[in-house]
């Protein structure tokens, strides 16, 4: 973690504060009841509210239009409060509903470990407040962020860390997400597109939710720390910081890892899985995905490819006009002192590569194509291997944004590799 952690302005905004966030209490409020637990005190010693008030849509845009003593989330109790019981509850549901917990449960040794460990735990007041909005406003997000929990915490299991760090890595998990409180709702939706400035609103989540932690004064330094590291990632190419190798915390190179499992089993399946860890093997904690793979045993293996309708031969070109462009444009930036900020993206590039030919692709090579053509688990995989590359490809480009946006100097060809990451 930095020594200081650069806040932007959208994650400076006083948690409880943010338009998308008192969106949700509000929501919440018309639905359940919400009262003020102690009095609430304005920062210039004015009470504004009396203990036992119950907080409807005018009180709370009374009380946000004030600087406050305390954070809301400190002052206010919902009925129906997600403690540690009700998430202990949650999470019981999902397991029980979801094979593939149920699997990595029993082998990890611990099936039913999550749901001690949880009871144990010790969440604090404001962070319960919090999960109970994201429960009754953001379902998916909550579901996501309890699944990523109980995956994390099975890992945890197989990688024997201590009864602190799973305690530490359990309520990490649950609150790695937060942040996404204050991100427009629309923008998460599943399926939609996010280009340019809207990226930007992506990749502050992660400080928001540091943020929001340590103003609440709820977590210990190690959660703090993996909460805000959690899409870092090893090779550098990750946010908000892009840190490597050592810099990243233990806890989020292993939420990473779950946070993988649970978004691809999501929206796709095992086999898409196998491509994806495959072509992160740079990027992920590989102890970590060995211990995912020896949950998973053969089930990687044993998965059924998804379909897919893409063009094969059209996506291979596009990926082999994509490389032979860069081969001037790589040798322009090595020579040109003012493209110093984009020389990162050779190692970007040389890494596509090798992984790549480690997956058998080789984009202006017909042979592949032709035994795909023959054989449709291979063209299922080749296709699924391709979908992951162009993942990729879109995080270079989102990538190479971040890290020019201050140098004015080598933003015309910026643009000119963004638009060629994201051609086609």
């Amino acid at each position: 973690m930095p020594d200081t952690v650069s806040h932007p302005k959208d994650a400076l905004e006083a948690a409880d504060q943010n338009p998308h966030y008192v969106r949700s209490v509000t929501e919440m409020g018309e639905m359940q009841e919400i009262v003020a637990h102690e009095d609430i005190y304005a920062a210039n010693g004015m009470k504004l509210l009396a203990k036992g008030a119950r907080i409807d849509r005018s009180k709370w845009e009374h009380l946000t239009a004030h600087k406050l003593k305390a954070p809301l989330d400190m002052l206010l109790v919902a009925s129906g409060t997600m403690d540690q019981v009700a998430i202990a509850g949650e999470a019981d549901k999902l397991f029980a509903s979801d094979p593939l917990l149920v699997r990595l449960g029993a082998r990890s040794g611990d099936p039913l470990g999550f749901k001690f460990t949880l009871g144990r735990l010790s969440l604090p007041h404001p962070i319960a407040f919090r999960l109970t909005v994201m429960h009754a406003d953001r379902q998916p997000l909550f579901h996501h962020s309890l699944r990523t929990a109980v995956i994390a915490h099975f890992l945890g299991v197989q990688l024997k860390l201590s009864e602190t760090q799973k305690d530490d890595l359990l309520l990490a998990a649950l609150c790695h997400d937060l942040g996404e409180m204050h991100t427009d709702p629309a923008l998460l939706d599943n399926g939609r597109r996010i280009d340019g400035e809207e990226r930007r609103f992506i990749h502050v989540h992660p400080i928001t939710g540091y943020v929001v932690l340590q103003e609440l004064k709820a977590a210990s330094p190690d959660v703090l720390q993996a909460v805000l590291q959690h899409h870092e990632r090893l090779d550098g190419s990750g946010y908000p910081y892009g840190l490597a190798d050592a810099k990243v915390g233990r806890l989020a190179r292993i939420i990473a890892v779950s946070e993988t499992l649970e978004a691809v089993t999501r929206r796709f399946d095992l086999a898409r899985l196998d491509v994806i860890l495959r072509l992160n093997q740079k990027r992920l904690d590989a102890v970590a995905v060995k211990a995912l793979r020896e949950l998973l045993q053969s089930e990687l293996h044993a998965a059924e490819p998804a379909s897919q309708e893409t063009n094969a031969a059209h996506r291979l070109l596009r990926l082999s006009d994509i490389l032979q462009k860069w081969k001037p444009i790589g040798k322009r930036i090595e020579n040109e002192s003012a493209n110093e900020p984009l020389r990162f993206l050779a190692d970007r590039m040389s890494m596509l590569h090798s992984l790549m030919l480690q997956a058998g692709i080789y984009p202006d090579s017909a042979a592949v194509l032709d035994l795909a053509s023959h054989d449709n688990g291979v063209l299922d995989e080749l296709l699924a291997t391709l979908g992951e590359i162009d993942r990729l490809l879109d995080e270079f480009a989102f990538e190479i944004e971040r890290r020019t946006e201050s140098h004015v100097e080598c933003q015309g060809m910026a643009l000119e590799l963004v638009q060629l990451m994201r051609s086609g």
